[in-house]
C-alpha cells in the first residue's frame, strides 16, 4: 500500500513540475513574441503626387516645345492661385 502511495506521490510531483515548466515557457514566448508593439497598426502611403507626377512626364514627352511652354505658364498660374486662396 505504501508503494502505490509513493507512486501516486511521484506521479503527481511530475505533473506539476510539467505544468509549471510549460506555463513558464509560454510566459516567456508571450513577453519575446511581444517585440512588434505596432501590430495591427495600418500605414497610409499617399501615391496622388507621385501618379500625378509621372502623368505629367508622359505628357510632356509627348507634346511640342511651344505647348510646353504654355502647360508650364499654366500650372505656373494654377499653383499661384492655389496658394494665394
Amino acid at each position: 500500500m505504501i508503494f502505490f502511495y509513493d507512486y501516486g506521490l511521484f506521479i503527481l510531483k511530475v505533473i506539476t513540475i510539467i505544468f509549471f515548466l510549460t506555463l513558464l515557457c509560454n510566459i516567456i514566448l508571450k513577453i519575446l513574441g511581444k517585440k512588434n508593439k505596432h501590430l495591427g497598426v495600418l500605414n497610409v502611403i499617399l501615391l496622388n503626387d507621385h501618379y500625378q507626377e509621372i502623368k505629367n512626364n508622359i505628357m510632356l514627352a509627348l507634346i511640342n516645345k511651344h505647348e510646353t511652354k504654355t502647360w508650364h505658364k499654366n500650372k505656373k498660374k494654377i499653383k499661384k492661385k492655389f496658394f494665394k486662396e
